[in-house]
């Protein structure tokens, strides 16, 4: 019986097998056996290497060991959320243009830590001319919001169960962000976001909303926002200018327990001046009632809004849960309210929040109902409205 060594394979021979191992096996087990094996580990130019933040020494091996232009695969994974989100950079580790033989490049960052940069600045190195107009390579970046993840890839990687990628993808002129989100007919794909954003259940650090403002900043098409019920972490007022400087929004929809009385104020801010925004809303927020009232404040220089609605929201700090019998400060709200229908002539609906207003208080609403001839739904529901109050409505509703 011939009886056959894996030394005497031929060169090419060992390489067919090379191809079905992993690096680590080629350099842990098979490399140190003999001087054949380790001439032909080195000689080995199909590598498909795998390294992590979990394997430092092993990392070291690689960069000493194997030589740039003999890897076609690399995928580096950043998954110790202790480091830097650039300790496993491949600018940091690899001089780029040495990777002649390179056919796919991959980079997973796994951390929970802020980023220090944005999806430009980990682009930044792709951008050069070897990736572009020599290798003629898009290399693309997607930052996944729920999981705090960034993925690098010169292909696509496996499809991502998430509902909203940001991605950034590289060109000869400019770098492009864009938005993406899951494709309902086909759970595998994700399509580019056309009119409506949903951002909800997500922890939206200050450079994951830098990431998001790009995005946001670079559509044409989006035309409606939800916010949900978020954790934004420092980024809630850069997060609300972003929005607003959406070129084509008309609708914005707002759940999000977090925001302080700053937030509501800043946002009344930015309301005041917008010139674009159609329908807004609040939903099911527990908000203070100073927070509402400079909400409702900045909504009064507003001359654009057709609907206004406030459903369902806890108000904290209300002086009628503190039974206050004037009523003074809901009644100032009442002003703020007949301030809205004075100043804005295209205000068409508007739901109030549920505070309680005295007679004086819907007295005032309904004068300026009077004069508002475009109007025509006022959701009274469940604000204690006394008999005096009721024929200041039913007064407005004769003359409207």
């Amino acid at each position: 019986m011939l009886t056959v060594s894996l030394l005497d394979f031929s060169v090419e021979l060992l390489f067919e097998i090379f191809d079905n191992l992993d690096t680590q096996t080629i350099l842990k087990t098979l490399r140190p056996i003999c001087t054949k094996l380790y001439e032909t580990a080195k000689a080995y130019h199909r590598y498909k290497v795998i390294l992590s933040t979990s394997s430092i020494s092993y990392t070291a091996l690689v960069k000493h060991v194997i030589k740039p232009e003999n890897i076609t695969s690399l995928l580096l994974i950043n998954s110790n959320r202790m480091q830097s989100d650039s300790s496993m950079s491949f600018s940091n580790l690899f001089q780029a243009d040495t990777f002649i033989r390179l056919q796919e490049l991959s980079h997973r960052v796994t951390q929970k830590t802020s980023y220090d940069c944005t999806l430009h600045g980990m682009m930044h190195p792709f951008e050069t001319p070897f990736w572009l107009p020599d290798k003629q390579w898009l290399v693309t970046c997607e930052y996944i919001l729920t999981l705090s993840e960034l993925n690098i890839y010169t292909k696509p990687i496996a499809p991502r169960d998430e509902k909203i990628i940001i991605r950034y993808d590289t060109s000869p002129s400019n770098g492009t962000y864009r938005l993406l989100t899951k494709d309902c007919s086909n759970s595998t794909q994700h399509t580019f976001l056309e009119k409506e954003f949903t951002l909800d259940s997500c922890t939206v650090t200050n450079a994951a909303a830098h990431i998001l403002g790009a995005a946001l900043k670079n559509n044409t098409t989006l035309s409606t926002v939800n916010l949900g019920n978020n954790k934004l972490v420092h980024s809630a007022m850069f997060l609300l200018n972003e929005i607003f400087n959406i070129k084509n929004l008309h609708t914005l929809r707002i759940r999000c327990d977090q925001f302080s009385v700053q937030h509501f104020a800043h946002l009344g801010s930015l309301l005041s001046r917008n010139t674009s925004l159609i329908n807004f809303s609040v939903h099911k927020n527990q908000i203070s009632f100073e927070g509402l009232r400079l909400l409702i404040v900045g909504l009064g220089f507003n001359e654009t809004l057709e609907t206004l609605i406030f459903e369902d929201i806890g108000i904290d700090g209300s002086p009628s849960s503190q039974s206050q019998p004037n009523g003074v400060i809901e009644d100032e709200l009442a002003q703020y309210f007949a301030k809205i229908l004075n100043v804005n002539k295209a205000m068409k609906t508007l739901v109030l929040p549920c505070v309680r207003h005295s007679a004086a208080g819907i007295q005032n609403l309904m004068d300026a109902l009077k004069i508002n001839t475009v109007f025509y739904i006022l959701n009274l529901d469940a604000h204690g409205i006394d008999s005096r109050g009721t024929k200041f409505v039913a007064d407005a509703l004769k003359k409207t």
